[in-house]
């Protein structure tokens, strides 16, 4: 089939024609001398010829290509924890890729892999990508972590230029908790994995509850047995419909509280 002029062609759909083909397609053999290019669309091919729409179709795709195989480097930073209260590493993707690269999974220096589906009690992934590290203590600052990313258009895996650490503090007096790492909003297809996270430092340490606006407070086990809370983690194994709304997470020790709303949108119907 040939495109019109007059024929809309959108980001959405160009991108899903160009998903599995762009990595064998080469924009440098492209010259004005070949009669067609052939994008895969399901089972069949669409053929772009020659003429002032497929060249702006074309123009568009040399774009497109140009964005998603922009190069870019991960820097990791180490960071702080009070002994004993949850710790975040961050694996900041640079913003002009971050539509494409997500986190894979993350790696302790000593070979040790951690993926978004593990179920350690000791660490998880957020739904950002970062890593959380649970009851830390001063063994956790001996280990070093990086994170392996990858493109989701282009296939290209790429690792953190760096490992980074937590370096684990001992508290010498009382403080009330303070949330340091929230979520705000997290939007999630139905049948997907999500996090919402509240992570606080306080000594004592701080425990963690979390509640559901549904007219009145609900808090776990009513939540759902699909659902599950890893301290200032919340964790849903797989959306339902029924999981969107407004959260609040609330943390509290012997000298103060803190609290905080996180939103979970569940985009579709469940089946």
């Amino acid at each position: 089939m040939s495109f019109h002029a007059k024929q809309k062609l959108t980001k959405s759909i160009l991108w899903s024609r160009l998903r599995n083909s762009v990595k064998n397609f080469n924009h440098k053999e492209l010259t004005v001398k070949m009669s067609f290019i052939s994008l895969k669309n399901g089972g069949g091919k669409v053929r772009i010829f020659p003429g002032e729409a497929s060249w702006q179709i074309l123009g568009f795709v040399l774009r497109f290509l140009e964005v998603v195989n922009q190069k870019y480097e991960i820097r990791l930073s180490d960071e702080f924890v009070l002994r004993g209260n949850m710790a975040l590493l961050r694996c900041p993707i640079p913003s002009f890729v971050s539509d494409y690269v997500k986190v894979t999974s993350w790696e302790r220096i000593d070979g040790f892999l951690i993926t978004p589906g593990i179920i350690s009690g000791k660490y998880g992934i957020l739904q950002s990508g970062d890593l959380y590290i649970r009851d830390t203590t001063e063994h956790d600052s001996s280990y070093s972590f990086r994170c392996h990313t990858e493109n989701s258009v282009t296939r290209e895996k790429k690792v953190s230029t760096n490992y980074s650490k937590i370096i684990v503090t001992e508290p010498h007096h009382n403080q009330p908790p303070r949330i340091m790492r929230r979520t705000s909003r997290v939007s999630v297809p139905v049948g997907q994995k999500a996090t919402l996270s509240c992570l606080a430092q306080g000594h004592p340490v701080p425990t963690y509850r979390w509640h559901k606006v549904a007219g009145e407070l609900r808090s776990l086990p009513e939540l759902g047995s699909s659902v599950r809370q890893e301290g200032g983690v919340l964790v849903f194994h797989k959306v339902v419909s029924a999981d969107g709304g407004t959260y609040i997470c609330e943390v509290s020790n012997s000298v103060g509280q803190d609290k905080v709303e996180a939103e979970l949108i569940a985009e579709g119907k469940t089946a």
